[in-house]
């Protein structure tokens, strides 16, 4: 259930204000009020939002999936918009801009990963678009709304070529899904001669396990792991294929429903394989340089010794998911005698973004985003039922209306 409210005590500056809807607390029907932007500091752009990508992920932290939301709670971590307002220190960008935000927001700046643009892992913890707060003490608020202001570092200027070919509606994905599985495939050297398997095609719904015992990495504190993990599948596989086959590779699909044969063809797979009817026996595809998992999976029935026998030596399997629990039933002997690379990845640094935005733009009759339908932020409650019940093919977007 979706309210309205006209709340606005204490906030009458409306250049410094934007209508959102917003998640007063953990089972409460969503508001369309008004909140504050962030003080507007010379580092600073702000951007009319013309559309925002739903992800599982913003309806887990409205819920404290993730341990206890600090709410009010606005999420959007996938945001098109134009700039309307820049800082005095800006001169990357223009008043008019297309532009997108992913996941993260910001970072310290200091540490080694982010001076070597690895600011995605940053030590002290990237903040995320959905939740935290700034380092000048403001609350961030992500992008189901009318405005954004933030960093500049972390928000991307979109070629003409990609607004007027896909639209802005088309191109928030890029931002979530579709940089979480260019990075690490481009980052792992697939490219022509490259015969990438991709585990799983994905829809953008929720998947809850009872517990998973994630032990903090680095400071990595924004995001409190306790008794429940909760995971998303939000089409990441789709847009793993269709980077593969750009990248000149040739591309396998695993999946256990056979529901998914036509996707796989139409996104530009050379094969297909129905995992339920494994039997362990050989493929005719062996070997496979790559493997990229990117649909959640179980620890006790996943087949690590058929996945990880179908890779060539030396090969890289690389993990874009997490299972509800500490992984186990890895072969190591396999992994050590074929010299087989586990490697995990963690969306993508702002330079990946723009190499991924370049990239797009060379290839843009390969790469489309699939996305299941674009609601008007007056359909917000809609949209969000799409996405729980798994509806989404495969993602879901949202346009604020007279934009």
């Amino acid at each position: 259930m979706i309210s309205s409210s006209s709340n606005t005590t204490d906030i009458d500056n409306e250049n410094d204000t934007f209508y959102g809807w917003v998640c007063p607390g953990k089972g409460q029907p969503l508001e369309w009020r008004k909140l504050p932007l962030k003080s507007f500091e010379d580092d600073n752009v702000e951007i009319a939002i013309t559309h925002c990508g739903i992800c599982a992920t913003d309806l887990h932290v409205m819920n404290s999936d993730w341990g206890p939301t600090d709410y009010p709670f606005v999420g959007g971590h996938e945001i098109v918009g134009t700039i309307t307002k820049i800082g005095k220190d800006i001169t990357q960008f223009s008043i008019g801009d297309y532009v997108g935000i992913g996941a993260h927001c910001d970072s310290c700046h200091q540490c080694k990963e982010c001076k070597n643009n690895q600011e995605n892992v940053c030590r002290q913890g990237p903040r995320r678009t959905i939740t935290g707060y700034w380092s000048n003490g403001d609350k961030i608020y992500g992008g189901f709304g009318t405005k954004w202001r933030g960093k500049s570092h972390f928000v991307f200027k979109i070629p003409m070529d990609l607004i007027n070919h896909y639209g802005g509606g088309l191109c928030t994905s890029f931002f979530c899904a579709g940089i979480a599985t260019f990075a690490p495939l481009k980052k792992q050297g697939v490219k022509k001669g490259s015969v990438v398997g991709v585990i799983g095609i994905g829809k953008n719904e929720l998947i809850q396990y009872n517990s998973f015992p994630f032990p903090p990495l680095l400071s990595f504190h924004a995001f409190k792991f306790q008794l429940l993990y909760t995971y998303l599948i939000g089409g990441l596989g789709h847009f793993a294929i269709q980077w593969a086959k750009a990248l000149g590779a040739k591309v396998i699909v695993f999946s256990t429903s056979n529901e998914k044969r036509k996707d796989a063809e139409m996104l530009g797979a050379d094969g297909f394989i129905l995992t339920s009817n494994n039997t362990g026996g050989s493929n005719p595809y062996l070997l496979l340089s790559h493997m990229i998992l990117c649909t959640s999976f179980g620890i006790h029935d996943f087949d690590w010794s058929y996945y990880l026998s179908l890779m060539e030596p030396n090969g890289i399997f690389i993990l874009t998911t997490a299972p509800e629990a500490f992984l186990n039933g890895i072969p190591v002997h396999l992994i050590l005698q074929r010299q087989i690379s586990m490697v995990g990845a963690a969306v993508g640094s702002p330079k990946e973004i723009q190499e991924m935005l370049l990239f797009v733009k060379e290839h843009l009759h390969e790469i489309k985003p699939w996305i299941e339908k674009i609601y008007s932020m007056d359909q917000m409650e809609e949209a969000i039922q799409v996405v729980k019940k798994g509806q989404a093919k495969y993602r879901v977007v949202l346009e604020v209306e007279n934009s």
